[in-house]
């Protein structure tokens, strides 16, 4: 039976332990049934204020064969560090005064309706970073998955496999393990996990032309990132042409074959999650029909049905494009 990690907290579960009054944690559950990778993926307090730094063991030292009398070379592992970095996300969102009083007792709620849409709107952004995002190209970013797993030659490469699509309109399935040590998300030191929601009340907001207008002003921010520890516990089946995918996997990608390979390329299953956008799922539900050893069941996982292959549930992610550029 596939389970959701639980030796290091969700979002949801350091939101409530931080937030007494509840304000954070109300919303990280509501995003969590628009974006599942967030509910998903254990959140850890980074060691650096501004993300987090891990120790990666790059090589093992080896013990020497010898005959009496000779000498062994003492040796050590090899050892490298890596940063990663959080990326700071803030939104404010602004009523009019007079608009909130002409609402009476629904003021309130309206105000609390629209950092809501914000905040969802932010869930989204942090998904699609979480994939797609790139600190080298836009520094106030966190880097993601994709530019991780983007280089069929990089010593990651045994993790990455080649769908064989040559355009523009190519997507990716994605198996992650997370975990400590592995593939999980990451706020800065001494900060709080989650949308951070402030309530400014009543300020005036000036025009250039020294016009006023006195609003409702509520802040949100989100300090997150994304750590992977350990490139093997991520695998990626990229290049999959959108337009050649049939329903019986006759000339296009054979996706349930995809998924068993992915399976293979990580060091243990346990925990492990699949993600992929609504077109692949579709596809993958039709051509399951013409694999009939291999079983696609709904599961209960963390108190919800999923569907599963092979015990991994398969979660759908549509901050996963279809229009993908080749990796090579």
């Amino acid at each position: 039976m596939p389970a959701l990690p639980t030796t290091y907290g969700n979002l949801v579960d350091i939101a409530k332990s931080l937030d007494p009054d509840g304000t954070t944690a109300s919303v990280v559950e509501m995003l969590n049934k628009e974006v599942p990778i967030l509910q998903n993926f254990p959140f850890m307090q980074g060691n650096l204020e501004t993300g987090h730094r891990h120790t990666i063991r790059t090589g093992l030292p080896e013990g020497t064969w010898k005959r009496l009398y000779e000498f062994v070379q003492p040796g050590k592992s090899q050892k490298v560090q890596v940063d990663d970095a959080c990326g700071m996300l803030e939104a404010f969102t602004e009523v009019d005064e007079k608009l909130i009083e002409l609402a009476g007792a629904a003021g309130p709620a309206y105000r609390r309706d629209e950092d809501m849409a914000y905040a969802k709107g932010m869930g989204h952004q942090v998904a699609e970073t979480m994939v797609y995002g790139n600190g080298s190209t836009s520094p106030a970013k966190f880097t993601g998955l994709a530019p991780r797993y983007n280089s069929l030659s990089a010593p990651n490469a045994g993790n990455i496999i080649d769908a064989g699509g040559t355009g523009s309109d190519n997507t990716s399935v994605w198996l992650i393990v997370p975990g400590k040590g592995q593939v999980h998300g990451i706020f800065p030191k001494n900060t709080k996990a989650g949308i951070s929601m402030k309530d400014l009340g009543v300020e005036t907001k000036t025009e250039s032309n020294g016009g006023l207008l006195r609003v409702y002003r509520s802040q949100l921010k989100w300090d997150v990132g994304l750590a992977v520890a350990d490139w093997r516990y991520c695998a990626r089946a990229c290049n999959i042409n959108v337009t050649g995918l049939t329903k019986d996997a006759s000339g296009g990608a054979d996706l349930v074959d995809l998924i068993v390979d992915l399976t293979e390329r990580v060091p243990s299953l346990e925990g492990a999650q699949l993600y992929c956008n609504r077109t692949i799922r579709s596809f993958l539900r039709r051509q399951m029909i013409n694999h009939k050893n291999v079983n696609l069941t709904m599961e209960t996982v963390g108190g919800k049905k999923v569907m599963t292959i092979a015990e991994v549930p398969l979660y759908r992610l549509d901050s996963i494009v279809n229009t993908e550029a080749r990796v090579v």
